[in-house]
């Protein structure tokens, strides 16, 4: 059998494809969702960053900056440093944090379009103007944009920086060298940006990428593998049992059906086979039986064949009614066939002696395949007397229906 058409083949050929096909969809797919949940973790990290650096900004305006300038002891400047009776705005706050952070893998950045005059000089690159002209209309939603800046893969998040307080829209709008002095509250003044390094993040999600296939292939080699030795111990007994039946259909009965003590379905089929062979044996004995009443019967026929030749022969069923007599039957009794055919063997004898018990002993006797001779008193046409020494011989022909025949000696 070819074996892209056997059972096993089928069975075990399925499994590889399978894992192939996942295989080849885990590469196309995994990655990207590795990387993407990578991704959406530094997002969702840089936005609670920049909420943090809200709130801290939001404590520093409230508990320091409006006691110092409620003392008159200390005064908010953007030249702070080196002025013992300064200290830094909110924003200038922000500026200085974001210069320490600088080194870190998480750094921070506030811009705008209206800078102070001592940022004035700062350019914004490509990712900063399109935020701000984003979070201008959209202020409440997240600006975001992955990029390589000097070998290193960067996450950059921006989020609005609007002035939620009225005290901060009163300063900005009359603080010396303001660009702009007719801010409103909820107006964006500036944009928060807050830049992570996710390179580590996307090697790892890269290297578990490759720890989940090479997981996915090994898992499928051990699967198909498994499948190979179950689908094995599965054929083995299914292909001897179909040895066994070729066997059969080639005629050899007397072979051992294989399998029949299993109690699963290659059991149950075994033993339906087992079924089959004992039916051939029967068959087989049955033509052999058969051939051999055949003989007997073709035997029997050559000698009745014979002795109708030299001798009166008549056969009667078992009931006594008549079948066939030879000529010389028929010249005895000066009958034709045509008269006697059918007729019951009570016809050549005497009505009293057909009537006795004596005559149904003598049929019982015949029905029973006994044999029967001796002298005998008969009647032929026109009721002459006729005495006969005959035997009574019961012919088994089939097993089935049996034929008597009387021969005149």
């Amino acid at each position: 059998m070819q074996a892209s058409k056997s059972i096993l083949w089928k069975l075990v050929v399925p499994v590889p494809i399978v894992i192939v096909i996942s295989l080849i969809a885990a590469w196309l797919f995994i990655p990207t969702m590795v990387i993407d949940n990578a991704r959406q973790a530094a997002t969702e990290a840089a936005l609670q960053t920049a909420n943090q650096f809200k709130v801290i900004r939001s404590y520093y305006t409230k508990n320091i900056i409006g006691p110092a300038k409620a003392s008159g002891a200390l005064r908010p400047s953007i030249e702070h440093e080196g002025d013992n009776s300064a200290i830094p705005l909110p924003a200038t706050m922000i500026h200085d944090l974001s210069a320490l952070l600088a080194s870190s893998s998480t750094t921070m950045s506030l811009y705008s379009a209206f800078p102070f005059p001592n940022r004035a000089d700062v350019t914004l690159d490509d990712f900063q103007q399109s935020a701000w002209e984003f979070l201008s209309v959209n202020p409440d939603e997240v600006y975001q944009r992955e990029e390589v800046v000097g070998g290193v893969t960067k996450m950059r998040v921006a989020i609005a920086d609007r002035l939620v307080a009225q005290g901060c829209v009163a300063c900005h709008n009359s603080f010396p060298g303001s660009p702009k002095t007719d801010w409103q509250l909820g107006d964006v003044r500036g944009v928060l940006e807050i830049d992570s390094d996710i390179s580590s993040s996307i090697a790892s999600a890269n290297g578990l990428n490759n720890q989940i296939l090479i997981g996915l292939l090994l898992a499928g080699a051990i699967i198909t593998a498994i499948m190979f030795l179950v689908a094995r111990m599965i054929m083995r007994p299914i292909t001897r049992i179909t040895n066994a039946m070729g066997s059969m259909a080639g005629g050899d009965m007397g072979i051992d059906v294989p399998a029949l003590e299993r109690a699963d379905e290659i059991g149950e089929m075994a033993n339906a086979v087992e079924v089959f062979r004992q039916n051939g044996l029967k068959i087989e004995q049955f033509e052999k039986d058969t051939a051999k009443q055949l003989a007997t019967a073709a035997d029997h026929s050559g000698q009745i064949s014979a002795i109708g030749k030299a001798q009166a022969v008549i056969e009667f069923t078992t009931e006594g009614v008549i079948t066939t007599a030879n000529e010389n039957f028929l010249s005895v009794t000066g009958y034709s066939m045509d008269e006697i055919e059918g007729r019951h063997h009570s016809m050549f004898c005497d009505p009293a002696y057909v009537n006795s018990a004596e005559y149904k002993e003598f049929w019982k006797k015949l029905g029973n395949g006994e044999f029967e001779s001796g002298e005998y008193q008969r009647f032929g046409k026109n009721n002459a007397m006729i005495w006969i020494q005959a035997s009574y011989n019961v012919c088994l022909l089939w097993q089935t229906s049996s034929i008597n025949t009387e021969t005149l000696q």
